[in-house]
């Protein structure tokens, strides 16, 4: 009798326990269909999103980034997006790598800093190739952007205006490399027609070309045009021209490339390119430094500030280039409009340039030269 009552104590005890078990289960259950996802407070991966978005070439949308630069799947894209997932400093730093960004734009926002990015050049070949790619790779980003605008205050003539045609590539690469970045295998060569490398040669070409086919500003002064021919000047009194063709070939090329300016300003826009639009400016305030600022639906992402003669310092830190963007158009508002119309303006400065450059053409044929 006793036997048959604890089992079933024991049956009920069981089913009791059961019982428990299925309501935990269903509240689980419940639970889990309830949750909602968490959406975590991440205002520096939002503002780095919003960032990195007005930055994307056309061809590629945000999901699409980072898909590719992380390698992950679509759903894990638009977690990140959503800040449902949390970014690492390490897919932070791959996203800033594959489109040249600045990481302080993001970390230090709002204070007195920023970051810079340059490539160490002296006394190196092989350093001064990266840095001539590196200018070709960023115009290689700016060609497909739409509403872009390169704004270029030229205290001397803008490199890209410089390697317009292939003497003047020569003549300065050859100035930099020895002058300049102090290339040792230089120091005891005079100037030759052949003794860039033909690698050099092309990057040089290249940087002109692509530069017609982004939308510009230039902003000169009457003394741009005046870093130019003291390099020259400085080459004739060094002797370090061999023959007098050369540097009569030299300063041809420089002449060409003045009446394509000119042309450029006169038609408002690049060579064969109308929808590529061209502004030159001439300023009677001294600018003191070379200065790029590009702008994408007018505002600017990206600044380049010159040192070291040659090299120069980019950054995209919000604040920087909103300041170099506001000095630039300061210089624009001191500044006369030498494209389009302004016919009488644009002859007197073109004028006054050929004057002078017409100085070191007499400079050259007077010269005594040694092979």
């Amino acid at each position: 009798m006793n036997n048959n009552k604890h089992k079933i104590k024991s049956k009920q005890k069981s089913v009791d326990n059961k019982k428990r078990k299925i309501k935990i289960v269903k509240k689980l259950n419940s639970t889990k269909r309830t949750k909602k996802v968490k959406i975590y407070n991440l205002p520096k991966q939002k503002l780095f999103l919003e960032k990195v978005k007005q930055v994307l070439p056309p061809y590629l949308n945000l999901s699409g980034l980072l898909m590719e630069v992380l390698n992950i799947s679509s759903d894990a894209a638009y977690r990140r997006i959503r800040c449902e997932t949390e970014m690492s400093i390490d897919e932070v730093i791959r996203i800033c790598e594959y489109l040249n960004l600045s990481l302080d734009g993001l970390l230090i926002l709002g204070s007195e800093m920023a970051t810079f990015k340059y490539i160490s050049i002296t006394n190196n070949t092989e350093k001064f190739d990266v840095y001539l790619k590196n200018i070709l790779n960023n115009l290689d980003y700016l060609i497909p952007q739409n509403d872009v605008m390169l704004y270029y205050a030229a205290e001397e003539i803008p490199i890209f205006e410089t390697l317009f045609n292939e003497h003047l590539v020569s003549f300065k690469m050859y100035y930099w490399m020895r002058n300049i970045l102090s290339i040792q295998e230089l120091q005891h060569h005079k100037f030759d027609f052949e003794i860039i490398p033909e690698h050099l040669m092309k990057i040089g070409n290249n940087i002109y070309k692509k530069y017609k086919q982004i939308p510009s500003t230039e902003i000169w002064t009457n003394e741009t045009i005046l870093t130019f021919i003291k390099q020259i000047e400085f080459c004739l009194e060094t002797g370090l021209f061999k023959r007098k063709e050369d540097a009569l070939k030299i300063i041809d090329a420089h002449f060409e490339m003045i009446d394509e300016l000119r042309r450029m300003a006169e038609m408002s826009f690049k060579p064969n390119l109308p929808n590529i639009p061209f502004h030159l400016y001439r300023c009677d305030v001294m600018i003191g430094t070379n200065c790029i600022v590009v702008e994408k639906n007018q505002k600017p992402i990206l600044s380049f500030i010159s040192f070291n003669t040659l090299n120069s310092l980019s950054t995209s830190n919000e604040i920087f280039c909103r300041e170099a963007n506001l000095w630039v158009k300061n210089l624009i508002k001191k500044s006369t409009l030498l494209s389009g119309t302004s016919e009488k303006e644009r002859f007197k400065f073109f004028n006054e340039m050929i004057k002078k450059s017409e100085y070191i053409r007499q400079k050259a044929i007077d010269a005594v030269y040694f092979e």
